[in-house]
């Protein structure tokens, strides 16, 4: 049972971050953290009503949760209070015509009854578009 909650915390966590990724026009590089257990990933989105003007969306971990904020804004956890992010690892990835990042995101929950911690590792590689 307690599974679910670590594979519904990945599964919105991952989405979230692929539509995001997929959408944006660049990594802003100077404002992530690459390689490390405490990532962060800064974007700009082109907006889909103005093409001349650009959001802003960072994931990152902050105490045991994943954060998103859009344009400054910190919209809170898309991580829930049931699981614990232990590992929130982003690799940046540049070829000749494309960007990408590498993930690894590692979900953690401790049942109630049971003191075992239950630990959980997801993994993707997520390609801008062109």
């Amino acid at each position: 049972m307690y599974l679910i909650y670590i594979e519904y915390n990945a599964i919105n966590i991952i989405d979230k971050l692929t539509r995001d990724v997929r959408d944006s026009s660049f990594i802003n590089i100077s404002d992530s953290s690459f390689s490390v257990a405490q990532g962060a990933i800064s974007l700009n989105i082109a907006s889909s009503t103005n093409n001349a003007t650009s959001n802003t969306a960072k994931f990152y971990l902050s105490n045991n949760k994943i954060k998103y904020m859009k344009d400054g804004v910190d919209f809170g956890n898309i991580s829930t209070n049931a699981v614990i992010v232990s590992n929130f690892k982003i690799y940046y990835i540049s070829a000749s015509s494309t960007e990408a990042i590498k993930v690894e995101l590692t979900l953690d929950t401790l049942p109630h009854l049971n003191s075992n911690l239950i630990s959980k590792n997801f993994y993707t590689t997520i390609l801008l578009r062109e």
